[in-house]
């Protein structure tokens, strides 16, 4: 046994609850997005109090390695580098300014790289004596630049950043004063405050965090170029350079450990670097829910409450309506069918006199058409046949005293224009013929067939067709009637397109269950606006007399109505006619 279908009531009540749940997925999906934007502007704001921190730690000490390097005493050891006595007062001057200015290390290089003087002079991991020619920042300073590096001490094993300035005198470069700075306060503030904060250098290597399993990590795989290029400054020793395990899920979300982060960056210091900073998304997520399934509860109770009134408020409704509607059928009933049987008789004896008349009116119409018939197709013989016949007899006259005269050539011209106004006459008589007989018109035309002789006749006439239209495509005429039904349609279009600057013909085949469809289309300028039906009627014409016998598009009619087809005319929106003709497949023609 089938399933019945479900009732009105239980379709209704499913579409309100799948509205319920899309209103509470875009709910969500709403909250999802503002919590989103808000998270991407807290870090943003947050990000740039980091980064001015870090940009304010690096510019503190910018300048004192220029401002060591104005001392007349530092150019004067590295002038006389073998003076232990103005060493011992260097090491002691960069001693007590390493301390004053909360710098870790402060130290003076010759021009081959090599320590003179250093402010832990007295330690046992002392920079005296130690050559760091092979540190990018001494290149720098002794090109006459400031030379900028973080990397981790080649004797301290500890990270800093180190800032490079020349020493100058009398326009030489007489060494380089070097200043390191210990960011780890910086790394221990973020780490206490629990943000997952990172800075990144160039090609990708973490220098500051705030968890320390960050750090000296890449964001990603280093190509071997430039690892080999790290090895050879030793910037960050012998550190690994692990990739972390960070998953790219965008350009602002990375997934770490199952969880996904939003990534908000800005650039920081003047060495290239960037600091990122990532935002939790999980509170984010919980919140969407919530909000989705608040709202779809709220929304739930809501449609349930109103369904629930609603159905009582009918339930009321109908039994009031019925009990009124069954009084008042009763009473209704009973005069209907008094004045159904009076309204019976009336009617039977109306339409009896409504088809007499109908009948009078149809002979009247038939007489009357016929007569106008007549006397168009009287009128139209006869002018057309009258202008051929006057000009045969001026040409005859003419060539008489042409050949009395000798003018043989012009005797001969008027011959042969007597000749060209006897085919015209031909013609006429050929077209009434045709629209007078009734001959078998079904049949199989292959439309390729046809198409070069009618191209040319076009052509000749500056009129461009367009075929649209496969190369098996056919219409169920003989190829007579098929080249008569389209020379005719054509040779229709070419006239009314001669007043046009541009002449388009669009003839198109298609098929539609079972019938062929023709479609002949133009650009000119269209049927009569009143009745466009009646240029398919016979001697009806819009030419000037002189110009045809206006049967062209009745025997294109004439052809459909054989073969059991229908024609319709119509102008289109864009301009132009178009006369539509369907044709059926199967033999369905009137004998």
């Amino acid at each position: 046994m089938p399933a019945r279908p479900p009732s009105r009531t239980t379709a209704r009540l499913l579409f309100w609850l799948g509205w319920v749940v899309l209103l509470g997925v875009l709910a969500g999906w709403h909250a999802w997005r503002l919590g989103q934007d808000e998270l991407r502007e807290a870090l943003s704001q947050r990000l740039a109090l980091y980064t001015t921190a870090l940009d304010a730690e690096l510019d503190r000490f910018e300048a004192l390695p220029y401002v060591v390097s104005r001392d007349p005493n530092v150019a004067g050891l590295l002038q006389r580098p073998q003076d232990s006595s103005l060493q011992a007062a260097i090491n002691r001057y960069l001693a007590a300014v390493n301390q004053e200015s909360g710098t870790a290390q402060l130290f003076l290089l010759d021009v081959h790289g090599t320590t003179l003087a250093s402010s832990n002079w007295q330690h046992s991991d002392s920079l005296v004596g130690n050559n760091y020619a092979f540190r990018p920042y001494f290149r720098s300073a002794l090109a006459g630049s400031t030379g900028r590096f973080y990397g981790v001490g080649a004797t301290t094993r500890l990270p800093g950043m180190f800032i490079a300035r020349p020493v100058r005198q009398d326009g030489r470069i007489l060494g380089v004063v070097v200043a390191k700075i210990d960011l780890g306060g910086l790394e221990a503030a973020w780490a206490h405050s629990g943000e997952k904060v990172l800075v990144a250098d160039q090609q990708g290597v973490v220098t500051l965090a705030g968890s320390s399993a960050w750090k000296f990590a890449t964001l990603w795989p280093l190509a071997q170029s430039v690892r080999s290029r790290l090895a050879a400054t030793r910037q960050y020793y012998t550190s690994p350079l692990q990739t972390l395990p960070f998953l790219w899920q965008g350009r602002d979300v990375v997934g770490i450990g199952g969880q996904d982060y939003l990534l908000a960056s800005r650039p920081v210091g003047r060495i290239g670097w960037r600091m990122l900073l990532l935002g939790d998304r999980a509170p984010l997520r919980e919140q969407a829910w919530l909000t989705g399934a608040v709202t779809s509860l709220a929304l739930l109770a809501l449609t349930l409450g109103a369904l629930y009134l609603r159905l009582q408020w009918r339930r009321m409704r109908e039994r009031q309506l019925a009990q009124l509607t069954l009084e008042r059928t009763v009473a209704e009933r009973t005069a209907e069918l008094a004045a159904a049987n009076l309204r019976l008789q009336d009617e039977v004896a109306e339409r009896l006199q409504a088809e007499q008349a109908l009948r009078d009116t149809q002979a009247e119409l038939i007489r009357t058409g016929k007569l106008a018939a007549l006397g168009r197709m009287a009128t139209s013989i006869a002018h057309e046949l009258n202008q051929p016949l006057a000009a045969l007899r001026s040409f005859a006259d003419n060539t008489r005293l042409f050949l009395a005269k000798s003018r043989w050539d012009d005797a001969d011209a008027n011959l042969g224009r007597i000749l060209r106004e006897t085919d015209k006459l031909a013609a006429m008589t050929a077209e009434l013929k045709l629209f007078a007989t009734r001959r078998p018109v079904r049949g199989h035309c292959r439309l390729q067939s046809l198409q070069p002789a009618l191209d040319e006749m076009l052509l000749g006439r500056g009129v461009a067709c367009h075929w649209q239209l496969a190369s098996d495509d056919s219409l169920p005429l003989d190829p007579l009637a098929a080249e008569q039904l389209l020379g005719n349609l054509l040779r229709n279009a070419a006239d009314a397109l001669a007043a046009q600057p541009e002449r388009q013909v669009t003839v198109q085949l298609y098929y539609q269950q079972d019938q062929a469809i023709l479609q002949v289309s133009d650009n000119g300028p269209g049927l009569p606006a009143e009745q466009p039906q009646r240029v398919l009627e016979p001697f009806y014409s819009t030419k000037s007399y002189g110009q045809g016998l206006g049967l062209g598009l009745a025997i294109v009619s004439g052809i459909v109505r054989d073969a059991g087809g229908e024609i319709a005319t119509a102008n289109l929106p864009q301009g132009g006619a178009c006369f539509t003709l369907r044709l059926p497949l199967a033999d369905t023609a009137s004998p």
